[in-house]
């Protein structure tokens, strides 16, 4: 294993690798609107980060330059400090950096009070979202699919959603959380290794109840010597949604890759 794995691995400790690489998934299940919360102030109609514009990131002290694949958007500010706000609760181990989703129902959403079906996020596992880890992509994608294939996602998946629904009880929304199936590695490339996940379940707010039906695809890459999980997810459809979001996810890791070359590239 190379230097900077062995120093990551030994670093992270065992118990701690899955839960921050699943953490994403569930902090986009249901901090994508998908269980009501309370109304956002007035003041969040803010305007729609054109999906053309790139921001910098700052990811443990490295700039990370992001953009939105085609038709879609960077969350507005408010809405951005809200869910960021909630993944801190909701998500221990992972340091969210963004969210984003489909530029016309950001729009709808900030009009009525509603949520964007297709959206994602981006992450770093909170024990190294300062470490260094190279630049060696293709060593560290193979690794990443090595730990995804023996760990057991189903008892990790079980403690996530009891801390979920503890963290959302606090919140006024009661959880019930259905059948989730893990469709472990779906996909590995170049630019990341993708794996996926299909949630249901049903959340009950305020006057509000909701039923959940949500397929996310992950994808674990390196960008700048920095571990970034990236996740895009949308109302599942059987035969249909894993091939629409594994398309989107590969999109824009492509353009996070492009966005920010090696200095060999540079």
């Amino acid at each position: 294993m190379r230097p900077f794995l062995r120093f990551f691995w030994s670093r992270v400790r065992s118990s701690h690798r899955t839960p921050a690489i699943v953490a994403g998934i569930y902090g986009l299940l249901f901090l994508a609107g998908c269980a009501p919360t309370s109304p956002p102030p007035a003041a969040a109609q803010a305007s729609v980060v054109d999906s053309a514009d790139i921001v910098t990131l700052d990811v443990g002290g490295t700039a990370i330059r992001f953009a939105p694949i085609d038709g879609w958007c960077i969350y507005p500010p408010e809405r951005m400090a809200r869910f960021l706000s909630t993944a801190r609760v909701t998500s221990p181990n992972v340091v969210m950096h963004a969210y984003f989703g489909d530029c016309g129902q950001i729009r709808a959403a900030e009009a009525l009070d509603g949520w964007v079906v297709d959206d994602g996020n981006l992450g770093t596992p909170k024990e190294v979202v300062r470490t260094d880890l190279g630049n060696d992509r293709a060593t560290f994608i193979d690794r990443m699919a090595v730990e995804l294939r023996r760990t057991n996602f189903d008892q990790t998946i079980d403690k996530a959603h009891g801390e979920l629904a503890d963290a959302l009880s606090d919140r006024g929304v009661d959880l019930e959380v259905g059948e989730t199936k893990n469709l472990g590695i779906v996909d590995q490339d170049q630019n990341a290794v993708y794996f996926a996940i299909i949630q249901n379940g049903q959340a009950n707010s305020l006057d509000r109840t909701v039923d959940i039906s949500r397929l996310t695809v992950g994808a674990a890459t390196l960008v700048r010597g920095r571990m970034i999980l990236l996740y895009m997810s949308s109302d599942y459809e059987p035969g249909k949604t894993l091939e629409i979001v594994l398309r989107r996810s590969k999109a824009q890791v492509e353009r996070l890759i492009s966005l920010n070359p090696r200095e060999s590239e540079s």
